[in-house]
């Protein structure tokens, strides 16, 4: 209905303003004050498409009431929210992960995780600081993810998924020899990893718990 009423306001809006072009100069001119509004009016017009796009999205998706429910909440109360853009931006931050764990950038851990998660990641790349064989983890692709479970309490929002991916893992000595796994062996790996934020804060989805199958 809101998306009617919109699209009519342009409609009348764009009459009169091709009623007034060419009959004088300074009706051009006027042409400049109506744009913001058309502007203004069609990003109003696509918000509403694409909250109504999300509805019917969720509404559609093999997920739980439970989880519908919760989906829903966030389109009401986070206007940015996607179902499809944050799976899409999960898959990006797993392979960032994966790959800064591996590779010791700090800082980007320290960005994408909570900070109880982030000194459980930080003590275990420690811990293989001493160890004599260094395991090389190379992340082959994201397979498939599929959401679990989502829950709101208070103003936190938590969504658990299970990633599935292809990686290959390999452990090297001191000399770097191969002394396990094989670069021609590609494993199948499943991740229970959850997301988490706080509602209209403006912060980004952060890595707060981990698990694996």
């Amino acid at each position: 209905m809101d998306l009617i009423f919109l699209v009519a306001i342009a409609a009348f809006i764009i009459y009169k303003l091709f009623q007034s072009l060419g009959k004088e100069d300074k009706n051009l001119k006027q042409f400049k004050h109506i744009e913001p509004v058309l502007n203004n009016l069609k990003k109003h017009v696509n918000h509403i498409k694409n909250v109504e796009f999300e509805v019917i999205s969720i509404k559609e998706a093999n997920l739980s009431p439970k989880i519908k429910q919760v989906f829903e909440k966030l389109l009401r109360e986070e206007k940015s929210f996607s179902m499809n853009n944050f799976i899409d931006g999960a898959k990006k931050a797993f392979k960032m992960i994966i790959i800064a764990f591996n590779s010791n950038e700090i800082q980007t851990l320290k960005e994408l995780l909570d900070y109880q998660l982030y000194q459980k990641f930080i003590k275990e790349i420690n811990n293989r600081a001493i160890n004599t064989v260094k395991q090389e983890v190379t992340l082959v692709g994201i397979k498939d993810v599929k959401i679990l479970d989502a829950d709101i309490q208070g103003n936190v929002a938590s969504i658990k998924l299970e990633i599935i991916s292809e990686q290959i893992i390999i452990g090297r000595d001191k000399d770097k020899k191969i002394v396990s796994g094989s670069v021609n062996k590609i494993l199948q790996i499943c991740d229970i990893w959850t997301f988490s934020k706080q509602i209209k804060s403006g912060n980004l989805w952060q890595l707060t718990q981990t698990e694996s199958k």
